[in-house]
């Protein structure tokens, strides 16, 4: 049962990418967005993390380990996130000692704009705004996250999308 609630869940994350995708021309990642998540890498950490009631310590303990292995998994196989994009560069700290600091590559434009289709529709499935909720909550959310690290110039395309998005919620433009 837990494979059929993943599967589902991803069925519909994939078709509001694929609306907000469309809704900016980006034709081809509304399609091939996150099919990641049904290889044998991530499908069934995903469905065991997110969908199984186990209270077995152990058996948690295991589910959390697979399931972060998924995901880094994930991150390392879409471009539209920025974790893509992490790779470190050695330094020499004031001692003349090695030092490893972790460095963000720009993302492009498309693959910025898929991010926002991406986190606009995690916020419609998983707390949407089938509710009345701003749709935009889970992407404040996610923006502000301690560990959401990004290139500046990718930060910068980002927070202007993020304000006009927004801009257009409140005036009510889709």
């Amino acid at each position: 049962m837990i494979y059929i609630k993943n599967f589902c869940y991803i069925l519909r994350h994939k078709f509001w990418v694929g609306v907000y995708c469309i809704q900016i021309g980006l034709y081809k990642r509304a399609i091939t967005h996150d099919l990641s998540k049904f290889s044998s890498h991530e499908f069934v950490p995903y469905a065991r993390n997110f969908f199984c009631k186990t209270k077995d310590p152990f058996e948690v303990h295991c589910i959390k380990r697979y399931f972060r292995d998924a995901w880094w998994h994930h991150y390392k196989t879409n471009s539209h996130h920025p974790e893509f994009y992490k790779t470190c560069k050695l330094l020499l700290d004031e001692n003349g000692n090695n030092k490893i600091e972790d460095y963000y590559i720009e993302m492009s434009k498309d693959n910025i704009l898929e991010m926002i289709a991406d986190l606009k529709a995690m916020s419609r499935t998983v707390g949407g705004n089938k509710d009345g909720k701003n749709p935009m909550d889970y992407i404040d959310w996610y923006f502000t996250k301690s560990d959401f690290n990004l290139n500046e110039y990718t930060r910068e395309c980002l927070e202007w999308y993020f304000m006009v998005d927004k801009q257009c919620y409140i005036r009510g433009i889709k």
